[in-house]
């Protein structure tokens, strides 16, 4: 299997560019979305903001 890899490395180059770009526009925006479920305070950012779920 490790051969097959060696062989076609080319292909799995080209395979990165779309799993990187889907970590960067799907993935880390998420992060900045749990504002909507906490009761955000700037000062105390998003580890010390209060997690209030859907309430």
């Amino acid at each position: 299997m490790s051969r097959q890899i060696l062989d076609n490395w080319q292909l799995y180059l080209l395979l990165l560019i779309p799993v990187v770009l889907t970590i960067i526009y799907k993935y880390i925006p998420m992060y900045g979305i749990q504002i909507a479920f906490r009761d955000f305070k700037a000062s105390w950012g998003y580890t010390g903001s209060q997690w209030v779920g859907l309430y």
